[in-house]
């Protein structure tokens, strides 16, 4: 649970600047919180609005438009050899223990957050509507 976005992880690590890692992180989790914040009260206002039928073509053309960037992008390969005991010691070294801290944080609070929070609300509401109402207002 601790590699949970490992990948994105060593990413952000090699192409961030150490400088403004701090800004970076604030400013990358500020808009997942404001997606994440307004998707839900978009979707029920056009799920109320126009019905379903159209919010599912929205979402699917998202995707593709996203898809079809993602096809256009220049592909760029990074050999990398990983040894994932060397992982682990670079990780449990003095310097890097705050990192190895905030990565298990961060796997901890996404698998609650994605998985049991939406049990608990559906388990305790009952009802799918005064969860989207819950979910929307927080």
């Amino acid at each position: 649970m601790v590699l949970f976005n490992f990948g994105f992880h060593l990413n952000f690590i090699a192409h961030s600047d150490k400088a403004h890692r701090g800004r970076q992180i604030s400013r990358l989790l500020v808009v997942q919180i404001l997606a994440t914040a307004i998707g839900p009260a978009l979707a029920g206002w056009i799920i109320v609005s126009l019905g379903f039928t159209p919010l599912f073509i929205i979402g699917a053309g998202l995707l593709l438009v996203s898809a079809v960037a993602l096809f256009l992008a220049r592909e760029t390969y990074e050999p990398i050899q990983l040894d994932t005991r060397k992982v682990w010691q670079y990780l449990k070294t003095k310097p890097h223990r705050g990192n190895l801290l905030s990565f298990s944080g961060y796997a901890i609070e996404s698998m609650v957050y994605r998985v049991i929070w939406p049990i608990f609300l559906i388990i305790v509401l009952v009802s799918t509507d005064r969860m989207g109402l819950i979910v929307t207002l927080s």
